[in-house]
């Protein structure tokens, strides 16, 4: 198991030596980095095969054999064939941002941005179930338990985080807690922990309804947070660096990476070949 980091124009860096990249840049990376997004060429890079994507891709899964794209520039969610060919292409609210599997891998759950809902979809033909209004936008998703985790940005003049979840058995949704700043990144954790990336800082929680157990500052914002083993790998664009620290945010970061990072993943495999 490796790390791999996208790097925009500067296209993939790995600890060891940088993977063959079939793009000019790359600004997403998923499913283990068999998945890869040019944003200024509209181009993705799938097992091997080259394809025209929609535009302004903000996250990306696999689906089996079959990539998913989500564009926050065109408003879309689209399955493609694993030759790239689109199959199926649903409208996925105003500027969506993510989108997170759920448990039994036959739904999905859509941070619908600016429309400010979650939508869950059924896969593969992306049939529209149900949408929960949820207070702002909603940027960030993270599935932990039976709960859906919502990061929401709320406010006008001065933007907050607010951290909600959504009950995947009832549909009862909670306001949980505010935080200073502008949602980044959400992701859950070992033994039920859960981390929030916002504007400068980032937070863990543990316990049911979540705690703040613990913050570290230091970041600009970060985009990705991949909790590995005892660690946690959070890639942070604003301030230009890729950071590993302790599960427990107890000790100081350790830098893995300077420069323009733009995603990141854990990885297995050469991107472009199957995960094994």
């Amino acid at each position: 198991m490796g790390i791999l980091l996208a790097l925009g124009a500067g296209k993939l860096w790995s600890r060891d030596s940088p993977p063959p990249c079939p793009l000019e840049r790359v600004d997403l990376i998923a499913a283990g980095g068999a998945l890869l997004v040019d944003n200024q060429a509209r181009r993705c890079a799938w097992r091997g095969r080259c394809f025209t994507c929609a535009p302004g891709i903000e996250d990306a899964l696999c689906w089996g054999q079959r990539p998913l794209l989500l564009s926050g520039e065109a408003d879309c969610l689209t399955l493609h064939a694993p030759d790239g060919t689109p199959e199926w292409t649903l409208h996925a609210g105003m500027e969506p941002r993510q989108l997170c599997l759920l448990p039994g891998g036959r739904c999905l759950a859509v941070a619908g941005g600016l429309s400010g809902e979650i939508r869950l979809v059924r896969l593969p033909e992306l049939t529209p179930l149900r949408s929960f209004p949820v207070p702002g936008a909603a940027l960030c998703l993270a599935v932990q338990r039976g709960w859906l985790y919502a990061a929401c940005a709320v406010g006008e003049e001065e933007i907050h985080c607010l951290l909600c979840r959504l009950s995947l058995r009832t549909g009862r949704l909670e306001t949980l807690r505010a935080f200073p700043g502008l949602p980044g990144a959400l992701a859950a954790g070992p033994e039920g922990a859960l981390y929030l990336g916002a504007t400068e800082r980032l937070y863990r929680f543990t316990g049911d309804p979540p705690q703040l157990g613990a913050l570290r500052e230091g970041f600009g914002l970060p985009r990705r947070i991949l909790p590995l083993g005892g660690q946690v790998l959070v890639a942070d664009p604003v301030l230009e660096q890729a950071l590993v620290l302790d599960t427990m945010l107890q000790k100081k970061p350790v830098t893995l990476y300077r420069g323009k990072v733009q995603d990141a993943c854990i990885t297995s495999s050469v991107p472009g070949n199957p995960s094994p």
